[in-house]
């Protein structure tokens, strides 16, 4: 078609050629993300297992489907190793090769972890969040029974779950975490600067831990701000008859 008209012209079948047409620009839709204060008030509104889903939706940045696929196994110490996803059920291999990562965990997390691993445990579940049968949750029945109902009844604009994921990279880098670590955390593929990954290096351990350790007091504080109190998930907060088992028992395999 693009030859069409110069060849009509040259053979004088026109007198002159049309002008390209100037069609509209699609506008680009703008990534949906929640801000610092709606993630506490999400939060803040949660319990028991949400509550746990919720902080670690926006503390890690995981993906729906990397949440879902978390077992229990792949919590250890006070790290968290993503192995798997799971979408409409079924278990799958992480989205990209760099997606199988180790991410530190804020110790305000790992709190609400350990009493999450033991209501599994009674129940005898292999995943970190199922239903009653064991079976891990489907987040896009989640999204529509659970999520959906609590953000109107908040009054936050309604988003998925990737609005945490924005939210996470938007708090890191907020919080002057290297983007190389931000990069690392989120299961990014390259940067596309060819200065940060070939010379970039691999970050250190220590900067991932770092990176938690800030989100997780920035969340925390987040909370403790907009209920006029002490933070209620804060380690020094919480009395050890609270804990459901001791550290090393949480996480030891059955």
């Amino acid at each position: 078609m693009g030859d069409c008209q110069p060849n009509a012209l040259s053979q004088k079948y026109v007198d002159s050629a049309l002008p390209k047409p100037k069609l509209p620009r699609k506008a680009k839709k703008k990534p949906k993300f929640f801000t610092l204060t709606e993630v506490a008030a999400i939060v803040a509104a949660s319990r028991d297992e949400q509550r746990v889903f919720y902080w670690l939706a926006a503390e890690t940045g995981l993906r729906a489907g990397e949440l879902a696929g978390i077992r229990l196994i792949d919590i250890a110490d006070e790290r968290l190793t993503v192995n798997q996803s799971v979408w409409h059920g079924k278990v799958q291999d992480p989205k990209t090769d760099n997606a199988v990562r180790t991410l530190a965990l804020s110790p305000q997390l790992i709190t609400l972890l350990w009493e999450q691993i033991a209501r599994q445990k009674a129940k005898q579940h292999e995943f970190l969040f199922s239903a009653s049968t064991g079976a891990p949750w489907d987040m896009n029945v989640f999204r529509r029974r659970k999520l959906r109902m609590l953000l109107k009844s908040l009054g936050i604009r309604q988003a998925g779950f990737h609005a945490f994921r924005h939210f996470n990279v938007a708090l890191l880098d907020s919080l002057c975490v290297p983007l190389k670590v931000i990069q690392e955390r989120a299961g990014h593929a390259l940067t596309g600067s060819f200065t940060l990954d070939v010379y970039g290096g691999k970050p250190e351990w220590v900067g991932n831990v770092e990176a938690a350790r800030k989100a997780g007091l920035a969340i925390e504080q987040s909370i403790a701000k907009a209920q006029e109190t002490e933070p209620f998930v804060g380690l020094t907060a919480i009395k050890e008859e609270r804990l459901p088992m001791a550290k090393s028992e949480a996480f030891m395999n059955e």
